[in-house]
């Protein structure tokens, strides 16, 4: 899928204009201002959302967005999992899981995802900004941007859906990560690129959309670390109903006092998502309280300061859902 998508409509995406550059807004903010937070312009047929109306005013780690301002706009329902899931899996491409505060990360989610308009055809209808996220170059050549782009899939598409959206970072990639000095648009496999299918207020990952495969599999067969495999991919699959065995398979993983403890709190932390999808506050932060306990336990680099930056944060980014 993300191939064909690639022949097909890449040049739309990476050749597409800022959309900063053609608002052109009257009154920019003075350098030396303190903008007011999530302010809203409208301008030149779009709608600019942040502290700034200029992306050379970004702060680090600050964030702004530029949207297509549409007549009579229909807006994707994304349900709360969804937001949570898409945001660890950019986090995870960009490196930024402990470099954000959770207020930062909630912040970034909202201008991603908050009225983003499906009725269009075709193209970058969103781009946000990310402050000072590279070393080098101009201020606003420092900034992560991040193309929102959405499409209608033809007839022949392997996967169906209702649309299909494409969040292109302008981060290069390597071996190491991404590449923090300078950015570019270069094309979907060399930038940080998630393509996600859109069904019923679900994004997937296009690469996880294999529930048919799946369910076929009989998990009382299977064995060691392939029980984990195999839980965290119907977690991350276009299917909720089959989240389940996940739950199943984790539950009796971590309550296996013989389970190496590597093992069992890899467990507890994909069962703590299925009780972040199943909007479970008080499961999951009972079972978080756990894993912190736990964590001791286990050699490497799973202290509770960095599970917390990497996992913890779905829960906060839930309960900020569920309180707008």
């Amino acid at each position: 899928m993300k191939k064909s998508i690639l022949k097909m409509l890449a040049v739309m995406c990476l050749s597409a204009a800022t959309l900063i550059s053609c608002a052109s807004t009257s009154g920019m903010a003075d350098a030396n201002a303190i903008p007011p937070a999530d302010q809203v312009v409208k301008a030149n047929g779009l709608i600019i959302k942040g502290a700034s109306e200029d992306p050379n005013l970004l702060a680090k780690n600050d964030t702004m967005s530029v949207t297509v301002d549409m007549p009579n706009p229909q807006y994707f329902e994304f349900s709360n999992w969804t937001k949570i899931r898409m945001m660890a899996d950019l986090l995870d491409n960009l490196g930024l899981h402990n470099e954000l505060s959770n207020a930062q990360k909630i912040k970034l989610m909202n201008h991603l995802f908050d009225k983003l308009p499906k009725n269009f055809e075709n193209g970058v209808v969103r781009e946000v900004y990310l402050g000072q996220f590279f070393k080098k170059g101009t201020k606003a050549a420092k900034n992560l941007q991040i193309r929102m782009m959405a499409l209608t899939a033809g007839p022949d598409a392997t996967i169906k859906s209702e649309k299909v959206l494409i969040i292109l970072a302008n981060a290069i990639n390597t071996k190491n990560g991404v590449n923090r000095d300078s950015g570019a648009f270069v094309n979907l496999d060399a930038n940080s690129t998630i393509v996600a299918v859109y069904n019923k207020k679900l994004l997937t990952d296009a690469n996880n959309c294999n529930a048919a495969d799946l369910n076929k599999i009989d998990t009382a067969e299977l064995a060691g670390f392939d029980r984990i495999l195999t839980a965290q991919a119907f977690l991350q699959d276009e299917d909720l109903s089959n989240d389940i065995k996940a739950h199943n398979i984790c539950t009796a993983i971590m309550n296996d006092e013989k389970e190496i403890p590597a093992m069992r709190i890899t467990a507890m932390l994909l069962e703590f998502d299925y009780r972040i999808s199943k909007e479970d506050v008080a499961g999951a932060e009972a079972l978080w309280a756990k894993i912190i306990d736990y964590c001791p336990n286990v050699p490497g680099n799973m202290t509770p300061e960095n599970l917390e930056a990497s996992n913890g944060e779905a829960l906060y980014l839930l309960k900020a859902c569920l309180n707008k």
